[in-house]
């Protein structure tokens, strides 16, 4: 159990402090892509190139830490994802504004995560 939340306080640490060149380099890429809700967590749906353990031509990530679409990467739980600029959204005009939201909800929870695994650990 002690490493599983060091693993996640690592992980945590690494997507509130943005990928390496490295990192970002070897990182599959979604592009088209869009953001699922599922249960309550953010993943990423996209046509997947050059993910090292899937397959399929299409991918769903695993739950999201971080996004910076401008930036063009993506955090989950697994890995680090290239995100291209063909985000689909179902409101096009609302663009900005729901990555903005996004960020925000991500942000909310890695301090969730971190504060409780904090507290698991007192």
């Amino acid at each position: 159990m002690e490493d599983r939340r060091k693993q996640m306080l690592t992980t945590l640490e690494e997507a509130e402090a943005c990928p390496t060149e490295q990192e970002l380099s070897d990182a599959p890429m979604l592009n088209p892509w869009r953001l699922e809700l599922w249960s309550d967590h953010f993943r990423l749906y996209g046509e997947c190139k050059g993910h090292p353990d899937i397959d399929d031509r299409h991918v769903t990530t695993s739950p999201l830490l971080a996004l910076n679409a401008n930036a063009g990467w993506a955090r989950s739980r697994s890995r680090w994802y290239k995100v291209g600029p063909d985000f689909q959204s179902t409101e096009p005009d609302r663009t900005s504004e729901i990555l903005a939201e996004v960020d925000h909800a991500l942000r909310t929870l890695r301090f969730q995560v971190r504060a409780g695994l904090q507290m698991t650990h007192s």
